[in-house]
């Protein structure tokens, strides 16, 4: 639960902050009080909370229950262009076991950023799963919808978020997972990948190695599904995914999320203690809470101004599996959906 992170994040800065890193890098350090000011939706004495605005309780897309669902989704993020919100996101039929053989790439569209989306096409078929979508924009007036996956390549490239996307895939890529950030001031992709942050000019290469995978936070659990991004202040952190296959129970506050940060994408921090950006306890627009045992492929979606408002994953709305399945694992007793929620900002 959001209200246990924030024990957390208060145990971590107890001592109170010395420098911004104490901070998360997502504030600044008053060094006189010892305070941390945070940049919303941050919050905690540490900065490592994100605070969420109440969730409607309606999938972006894709079927929260059994009942009505005859595909499962597990996560995308969404662009938009011209009032319209263009979401790429992993659909597979039936449950997300055959994620592995049966995920295609469908593209969907919407009014507003948190939909619901509605299906407009098939962009990659099986396999192609995990994938993100970046608008890539030019200081000369030029753009590209770059869309990263696994299957099928891994790289893929169109004029219009429509379409058609072309394959744009180095030869030899290897990337599992990608989580790309092109960073338009100085015209240069970053992308983490197993072996480390690789770089390049273009992105059909050719792309080196930049610096080592980044430092996982203090924890038992294991991190996954990085999402990097650079802040306004153009510090640059990574969100994970985290699960701990010996939990079974509690699944609300079980490992879910994880977050490092770095000056220079090379050197990284973590706080001294464990501190979730989120957990599995979701709170509703009409002020109940749901449990959410996973919630996975974190994604952010950026305003025009860098600032991130909302959060896209891969959700299940199992709250427990009765101890048949560790929490992280309750994902194949049902249908899945793809989650979006406001951030506070």
């Amino acid at each position: 639960m959001l209200a246990c992170s924030l024990l957390l994040a208060g145990a971590a800065a107890a001592a109170g902050c010395t420098r911004d890193e104490d901070c998360s890098l997502n504030g600044v350090c008053n060094v006189a009080t010892g305070a941390c000011a945070c940049d919303r939706p941050w919050t905690g004495p540490s900065c490592g909370v994100l605070a969420f605005k109440p969730w409607s309780g309606r999938p972006a897309y894709g079927s929260a229950t059994n009942a009505s669902g005859t595909f499962s989704t597990w996560g995308g993020v969404p662009v938009e262009k011209d009032g319209k919100f263009h979401l790429y996101v992993a659909r597979i039929p039936g449950t997300l076991e055959d994620w592995a053989t049966k995920s295609v790439i469908d593209h969907a569209v919407a009014d507003t950023v948190e939909g619901p989306y509605e299906f407009e096409s098939v962009v990659l078929p099986a396999f192609a799963h995990n994938p993100q979508i970046v608008h890539q924009k030019y200081k000369n007036g030029t753009e590209k919808y770059v869309l990263f996956h696994i299957g099928h390549g891994g790289i893929h490239v169109a004029d219009a978020p429509s379409g058609p996307f072309t394959d744009a895939t180095p030869k030899g890529w290897s990337c599992n997972n990608p989580a790309p950030w092109w960073a338009a001031a100085e015209e240069t992709w970053y992308i983490v990948c197993p072996q480390g942050i690789l770089t390049a000019k273009d992105v059909s290469g050719p792309w080196s190695k930049y610096a080592d995978y980044p430092t996982h936070p203090p924890s038992s659990a294991v991190l996954e599904d990085p999402y990097l991004y650079q802040d306004q202040r153009g510090n640059w952190h990574a969100v994970f995914h985290a699960y701990d296959t010996s939990v079974f129970d509690h699944c609300g506050s079980s490992p879910i999320s994880g977050h490092s940060f770095s000056r220079d994408l090379k050197t990284w921090s973590t706080l001294p203690t464990y501190v979730q950006p989120y957990d599995g306890t979701v709170r509703r627009a009409d002020g109940t809470d749901v449990v959410l045992s996973t919630l996975e492929r974190p994604k952010f979606v950026f305003d025009g101004e860098g600032r991130f408002t909302h959060l896209f994953n891969g959700a299940t709305n199992v709250a427990e599996c009765n101890h048949l399945k560790p929490c992280v694992d309750c994902k194949s007793l049902d249908h899945t959906m793809t989650l979006a929620r406001a951030l506070d900002v």
